[in-house]
């Protein structure tokens, strides 16, 4: 552990970023709000550069750890909880990758924002965005992480309701919170679980390096469930809490729907938070616990099972949805799926590598659908575009790059990571007793990689290809986009395509040229026989890429020459028709939320407030005041200020005391 003065500049830079645009954005220039906007993030990314070149002075030393203590933040009685910050080899990769590409989106924006009404406030949300999620990624401690976990929830709310005069924006920020809500309900559960345990067993504190020391050791432990009849292990529970917080934030099952919603939000937002930040928290958070998750085989089975789930169900959505931002959203569920899948099989460093590269090639693709909108004055619907290329030069190439990167053609970003994913998987499934359920997790993400190539390729295919279908008028309207555009997409396409060699199969050189495996060093279980799978590996890698090719090269046929019977073997083969029906309505899944879970919750909290509140809190509540309304009205008739009442009051009494005493005598 090596203190390090500069590690709290990372954070700082976007949140003064934040309040000069927040609070004094009013009286600046349009240009001036962006280069403040811009340059907070560039200054972080050069901080984090500098802290990058620290740790490569000292070689891949798992151990080295750079930390800040900035102040006491929590402290009763033995428990303290600092506000530090603190910096190792797997915090330093995602830092520079949300610093980077969060600089490369803020550029972009200045551009795709040009005639916002509000710029200030625009880019004071994404610079306190950023700032939530610097304070999540290099949070020393899981309490801290739950502080910028929650600022990047209040954060993705206000960008997705950033254009709030229309009620399905407002809708869509409000649907995300709700849901985000239910997931941090499961994470804060787990970080409670957490202290109690640390506690119990005499460690007040949360760090990270802490609760990795110590949470494993509680793996023996169960506690007594009534409801499932049986017991759970201490571990196994504080991973699943942990999960439905990450499976929450990261968009899986069940509680992806937010996700798509999202796509109201301005395009830049999209790609800022579906690249590289909030979505990839969930799985960020996870491999910051490696050793407590490897503790519990059964939660990573269920991770790896909803992830591999996860990642097919969203890509067959993708495969026939039309506006061309849903396609992405979908897409990136898919590969938040594969990530989850990785941390599954303990493929730790494998999930961090496909989020890295994931982030070049989303991030790009989510760029060059806004560059496309920007030329189209808006449009979404791909079937209203067709054969943008010839107007939109660098878009085209860059999506098409990025589009080769996710669909894991050879030597591409995408291919590099998905396949090394793919292959832990199979390795986990050759290697472990519970091989039946990992062998068919290896088949559900070839399946889901099949359905990533054709619905990308058909994403570039009717947006680029073919004659144009959009109205002569839009046709003299476009162009391409402007420099301060398109040289970020030009960028994260370049990374898209090499970015994957950081990484590069074991199976070539023996694994030597793993750097990134290397560099992240987070400890994994060992692989039995490795070398005994050499061939195993080589079969996984060549289905993977024939089968990334075929889908590509079907869909370019289907869509450049066969659309017409396509369209008609959906409509009228009744299997194929149910198929198209199901995927284009999604499911179902929002409807039978609204039928099952909303109207159900509207409608009780109604009936409970009709009976609870107005029955019986505002019942009890008005009887009092009746009661004694009805009191003071008998008592007010006393007082009737005439001489002749008061006497017949008194008369009455002495009656009734003569009346009293008369019956004692007579006893």
């Amino acid at each position: 552990m090596i203190e390090n003065n500069t590690i709290f500049l990372i954070p700082l830079m976007p949140l003064v970023g934040f309040l000069i645009n927040g609070l004094l954005g009013k009286g600046l220039r349009r240009s001036t709000i962006g280069m403040v906007a811009c340059a907070m993030p560039v200054i972080s990314f050069a901080v984090a550069l500098s802290l990058f070149i620290k740790f490569s002075q000292f070689g891949l030393e798992c151990d080295l750890t750079f930390r800040q203590i900035m102040i006491p933040w929590i402290g009763v009685g033995s428990i303290g909880v600092p506000f530090g910050f603190a910096v190792d080899h797997l915090t330093i990769a995602m830092t520079l990758m949300i610093t980077g590409v969060g600089s490369l989106i803020h550029i972009y924006a200045t551009g795709y924002m040009s005639h916002d009404r509000s710029p200030e406030r625009f880019f004071a949300y994404m610079n306190l965005f950023m700032f939530s999620m610097l304070v999540l990624v290099l949070a020393d401690n899981i309490l801290l992480m739950f502080v910028g976990w929650e600022g990047v929830g209040l954060c993705s709310y206000l960008l997705i309701g950033y254009w709030y005069e229309d009620i399905l924006n407002a809708k869509a920020g409000k649907k995300a919170f709700v849901t985000n809500r239910v997931g941090d309900f499961g994470f804060l559960l787990g970080i409670l679980l957490i202290f109690a345990l640390m506690t119990g067993n005499g460690t007040p504190s949360l760090s990270f390096a802490k609760i990795n020391e110590v949470i494993p050791k509680f793996a023996p432990v169960t506690y007594e469930v009534p409801v499932i009849g049986g017991s759970i292990g201490a571990v196994t529970l504080i991973c699943l809490l942990l999960f439905v917080g990450a499976a929450g934030k990261s968009a899986q099952i069940p509680l992806y729907v937010w996700l798509p919603d999202a796509m109201a939000r301005p395009t830049p937002v999209s790609a800022l938070i579906h690249a590289a930040t909030m979505v990839t928290s969930g799985v960020y958070m996870i491999a910051r616990l490696a050793p407590v998750f490897m503790a519990s085989p059964a939660a990573l089975s269920v991770v790896a099972t909803i992830g591999a789930v996860t990642a097919l169900f969203a890509a067959t959505i993708a495969v026939t949805q039309n506006d061309i931002k849903k396609v992405l959203a979908y897409s990136t569920i898919s590969q938040l799926g594969y990530m989850f899948l990785a941390m599954g099989v303990a493929a730790f460093g494998a999930g961090i590598f496909h989020l890295i590269t994931h982030a070049f090639f989303k991030a790009c693709l989510f760029l060059c659908a806004g560059s496309v909108m920007h030329a189209m004055a808006g449009e979404l619907d791909m079937q209203k575009m067709g054969g943008l290329r010839k107007w939109m030069p660098i878009t085209f190439w860059t999506m098409l790059v990025s589009t080769m990167a996710i669909s894991g053609w050879p030597l591409f970003a995408g291919f590099f990571s998905k396949d090394e994913i793919l292959w832990k998987t199979l390795e986990k499934g050759m290697t472990s007793q519970q091989g039946t359920l990992f062998y068919v997790l290896y088949g559900i993400g070839l399946l889901a990689a099949v359905f990533t190539a054709f619905y990308m390729f058909r994403l570039v295919v009717l947006t680029f290809l073919g004659k144009p279908r959009m109205s002569e008028e839009t046709q003299k309207h476009l162009h391409e986009s402007p420099s301060s555009m398109t040289i970020p997409l030009m960028i994260l396409a370049f990374l898209a395509a090499v970015g994957g060699f950081m990484w590069l199969p074991g199976v070539i050189g023996h694994g030597k040229f793993a750097w990134f495996h290397d560099f992240l060093a987070i400890r994994e279980p060992a692989a039995h026989g490795a070398h005994d799978m050499a061939g195993a590996e080589w079969t996984s890698l060549a289905l993977s890429v024939a089968l990334a090719l075929g889908a590509s090269g079907l869909s370019y046929l289907v869509y450049t020459r066969g659309r017409s019977a396509v369209e008609k073997l959906a409509k009228t083969v009744y299997l194929t028709r149910a198929m198209y029906r199901f995927s284009l309505n999604k499911y179902w899944v929002d409807e039978i939320y609204e039928a099952f879970v909303i109207k159900p919750i509207y409608y009780g909290s109604i009936a409970l407030w009709l009976f609870v509140d107005v029955v019986i809190i505002d019942g009890l509540v008005n009887l009092a005041g009746i009661l004694v309304k009805w009191g003071s009205t008998i008592f007010r008739n006393l007082q009737t200020g005439f001489i002749g009442s008061y006497a017949v009051t008194v008369l009455v009494g002495v009656l009734v005391v003569l009346w009293y005493l008369i019956l004692q005598v007579l006893k």
